[in-house]
């Protein structure tokens, strides 16, 4: 069976007001007709005027690959046909030349058809639509509507094919187009499967228009034309009237099956919500709530961004400690509240949801487009705010680069993700905070001494399982005694406090300085050796020593004594340590104000 594609293919070559120009003179009819009855001459003749393309106009250039692309459709070669069309394509729009621009735009559609590839297909009928409207070709608009009929059919869109039929059935019977009338009732008639013998009628009609000439009908088309002139009152009617029977048939359908479709969702969008609030909720960590989020978000929206910003009122920023991009974790970064370009400080100032269909939505929110701190340019941003009662804990961002691409109830499903995020969110910063606490000096703000031992084991662990240095260090003021006794024990407190405070500016990154108690203090050195440990130290006693300290009026010096030793696998924390104060000893009955290492020894 001829598709229709075909017949509209030929009406549109037969009908379109195409020429060539150029020095030669072609019968273009003629070889309209030759195209359809010696199909392989006829290319090899066009493939002949393309060897000497310069006695061609452009146009005339231009309608040469349109027939090209038409013969080559008719043989099934789609993939030759597509070629031909684009090249018309291009050549039409380096041209200017405008119909014919529209025409190989429908040539291209009508092979992205074949390929079963609709929804392209309906992308370049629309486009074309618009150049025949305004030239009002009537017959060029029916073809255009019943093909997009067909590609929303083979989306199983009936609807939306419906409509398109209707709006050729409507052009066809305005404007007499009685040939074309047999595809707007095949289209009709042809997804509901209601006259099987008046589909088989209507496939020999179309075998009749094909076999004809574009300008001539056969005595049968001629009569079905007469018999249509006379019965077409009677037509009209009876398919108006099964048309709209079955238009309100099909309302009622798509409410019975889009309500149960809601009814579905929601129940589903409940028992996933369900899921997330009770995982979300159940971990302590900020780390594991950030990545229960980004699995079920990654899941559910298929983002290409998200990020957690925890708001820091105090210092008025607000950090991203966790954030995702495209499966590749993006390293810690901060957003100062004065930063008003940003949309996560909109989102926050505010207490209000940012919702970008692209990112030229913007400036619904702020002056400049800027590229996201979380990576590239995405177009769908939605930032919602994270909010216990009326407190702001921070907020969350979820970002796509294609535009448009959170619908209503995916933007309904973030916000009850988001309100757990907040409590989650909520509850590990109180018990980081009460963490923090238990294992920091009240005095110093350095680590306590549980939170060291916790520490130095696990390095312990790890300096076993691998060839890795590792230092520990005791530490205590000389002569700590006499600033209590000789200006009070506020002096003291004052003396400690100043000490960690500098052993914070002077240590590295990497390194570990706690209170041990007392006066004493202890560093770990991770990847260092008992020569690195001793020069480090050294640096940090004469810094020391370098200083003037006021208390009150009052000016001091202070020195230490260190004991160094290097960490062995086959030694536990309590020997090593013991080793270490060991060294402090010999520091002490050396004069004090000294680093002194030993190695550990086994008994």
């Amino acid at each position: 069976m001829i598709t229709l594609v075909n017949i509209t293919l030929c009406l549109i070559i037969a009908f379109s007001s195409l020429s060539f120009a150029g020095t030669q003179e072609i019968d273009y009819d003629t070889l309209v007709v030759q195209a359809q009855n010696t199909p392989q001459k006829t290319e090899s003749n066009l493939k002949q005027l393309l060897s000497t393309p310069d006695d061609l106009s452009p146009a005339g250039l231009v309608d040469v690959y349109l027939l090209l692309s038409q013969i080559s459709f008719q043989q099934g070669r789609h993939q030759d046909s597509m070629r031909s069309a684009q090249r018309a394509l291009a050549l039409s729009k380096e041209g200017q030349l405008a119909k014919q621009f529209a025409l190989a735009k429908v040539f291209i559609a009508h092979n992205l058809f074949e390929r079963h590839d609709y929804q392209m297909a309906l992308r370049y009928l629309n486009e074309a639509l618009p150049y025949f409207t305004d030239i009002d070709d009537q017959k060029m608009m029916a073809n255009i509507y019943i093909t997009i009929a067909r590609s929303y059919s083979g989306l199983e869109q009936e609807q939306d094919a419906l409509l398109a039929y209707l709006s050729s059935f409507q052009i066809i019977l305005s404007h007499q187009r009685w040939n074309q009338l047999v595809g707007a009732y095949t289209g009709v008639s042809e997804p509901y499967l209601w006259i099987d013998d008046a589909i088989e009628q209507i496939d020999k009609v179309q075998h009749e228009i094909i076999n004809s000439s574009p300008y001539k009908k056969t005595n049968s088309a001629s009569r079905l034309i007469d018999n249509i002139a006379i019965w077409q009152f009677f037509t009209l009617l009876f398919f108006t009237l099964v048309i709209l029977a079955y238009w309100a048939f099909l309302q009622r359908k798509y409410q019975i099956v889009h309500l149960k479709k809601l009814t579905e969702a929601q129940q589903e969008h409940i028992t996933t919500i369900s899921t997330i609030g009770q995982e979300v909720t159940s971990s302590l960590e900020l780390n594991t709530v950030a990545e229960y989020v980004y699995s079920h978000i990654k899941e559910l929206f298929n983002a290409d961004v998200f990020s957690i910003g925890i708001y820091n009122k105090n210092q008025n920023l607000i950090d991203f400690p966790f954030t995702i991009e495209k499966g590749r974790a993006l390293e810690d970064y901060q957003i100062h509240m004065t930063d008003n370009e940003r949309l996560a400080v909109w989102c926050i100032k505010n207490q209000k949801e940012v919702v970008l269909s692209q990112i030229s939505d913007s400036s619904k929110y702020v002056t400049t487009e800027q590229t996201a701190a979380a990576g590239g340019m995405m177009q769908s941003i939605v930032y919602i705010p994270l909010m216990i009662e009326q407190n702001i804990v921070g907020c969350i961002t979820v970002q796509r680069e294609q535009e448009g691409s959170f619908n209503e109830l995916q933007l309904n499903m973030m916000q009850t993700i988001a309100s757990y995020t907040a409590i989650a969110v909520d509850n590990a910063l109180t018990h980081r905070e009460l963490k923090q606490a238990s294992n920091t000096d009240y005095l110093t703000k350095l680590r306590n001494r549980r939170a060291f031992v916790e520490k130095a084991e696990y390095q312990l662990n790890v300096i076993e399982r691998g060839k890795h240095e590792l230092c520990f260090a005791i530490t205590d003021i000389d002569n700590f005694k006499q600033f209590n006794d000789t200006y009070g024990h506020d002096c003291g407190d004052y003396v400690l406090k100043e000490i960690a405070k500098t052993f914070i500016s002077l240590i590295r990154k990497q390194d570990i300085v706690a209170r041990w108690g007392g006066e004493e203090f202890v560093f770990m050195l991770p990847n260092t050796n008992l020569e690195n440990a001793q020069f480090l130290l050294d640096k940090v006693r004469a810094t020391i020593a370098a200083q003037h300290f006021s208390y009150q009026g009052h000016e001091f010096k202070i020195s230490l004594t260190f004991g160094v030793t290097q960490a062995k696998p086959e030694a536990g924390l309590t020997k090593l340590m013991n080793t270490a104060d060991e060294a402090l000893y010999l520091g002490k009955q050396n004069g004090k104000n000294i680093v002194i290492t030993k190695e550990y020894e086994a008994l």
